[in-house]
């Protein structure tokens, strides 16, 4: 990017010393981030948003966000648009919250990121490159790796790792654990299209690859971590998937 096209955030830090303008392209440097989130700093720029350096840690926030006093920003986070986080919540390493994110009384760190309407409740632990999104909501729950939880999923006392994806209106309860290349709510070629019924999975780990979708419904199944399945639609309980041969 040429000099001449650098645009400029004005961020006013808590402290009296002044400070000189912030360069876009200083926080795009220290992150990386697809085009999309980039093209946001921009057009908080352009709407000329001004940032804040958070009491508890430092961390940027912006004026139009809203962050409580015990919440805690790590210098590198960022927390822009209409995003909160509140009730003690942890932000560190280089998190993002922006859109109409929330993040009540978790923990959100690495290079994690909560977008839209997400929202991440109390007991959760968002790390790694880690995606909420969507009307997503999370609750006393793990998400890392780079996993996604988007659309209208739900998950509850459950962990999701690897790259695995819950979508559509999917459901993951109840201690379940999925890590692996598993997509539950659509299937893993057609990533942008959710197959648009909701799935189920309760009291289930499932680890490996493969796809859950079309309505189906797992309740207490698991799989070895080289397993392989397709699963699309229908009623499965207590089974083992078998190992790929």
């Amino acid at each position: 990017m040429a000099d001449a096209a650098i645009n400029y955030i004005s961020v006013p830090l808590s402290s009296a010393s002044s400070v000189a303008p912030v360069q876009v392209a200083n926080l795009l440097q220290m992150r990386d981030l697809p085009i999309s989130v980039k093209s946001t700093y921009l057009d908080i720029n352009e709407q000329h948003q001004s940032f804040n350096r958070h009491g508890n840690g430092g961390g940027w926030v912006a004026a139009s966000a809203t962050v409580s006093a015990d919440t805690y920003v790590g210098p590198r986070v960022i927390v822009m648009q209409l995003a909160q986080a509140i009730n003690g919540s942890r932000l560190d390493d280089e998190a993002i919250l922006r859109g109409n994110a929330i993040v009540d009384g978790a923990t959100v760190r690495g290079r994690a990121m909560l977008s839209a309407f997400a929202s991440v409740g109390p007991g959760s632990d968002i790390s790694g490159r880690a995606q909420i999104s969507g009307r997503a909501c999370v609750v006393a729950s793990k998400v890392h790796g780079n996993a996604v939880v988007t659309d209208f999923a739900e998950v509850r006392d459950s962990e999701i790792g690897g790259a695995a994806i819950i979508a559509g209106g999917s459901s993951v309860l109840d201690g379940s654990q999925i890590i692996g290349q598993i997509a539950v709510g659509m299937l893993m070629e057609g990533l942008s299209k959710p197959i648009g019924r909701y799935d189920l999975v309760q009291n289930s780990r499932l680890h490996g690859k493969g796809t859950i979708s079309g309505g189906a419904w797992l309740g207490n199944c698991e799989s070895a971590d080289d397993a392989e399945f397709n699963v699309f639609g229908g009623l499965i309980t207590s089974k083992r998937f078998p190992l790929v041969e």
